[in-house]
């Protein structure tokens, strides 16, 4: 997301992340995954919709 102009952040409801585009200051937001690294579905649907809503994805 650092190639995006995204920066991270954490915090909310305990183990959220979240990214904030510099230019547009459009918010993508969610539970960290855990114990392991991979998404679910919804956050990736969730991000595809982000990364088209800041124009780095058609």
């Amino acid at each position: 997301m650092g190639k995006c102009n995204c920066d991270k952040f954490s915090g909310g409801r305990g183990s959220g992340i979240g990214f904030v585009h510099n230019e547009t200051k459009r918010v993508l937001q969610f539970d960290q995954p855990h114990p392991g690294n991979e998404l679910y579905r919804y956050q990736i649907d969730k991000t595809i919709q982000f990364l088209k809503e800041i124009g780095e994805i058609e």
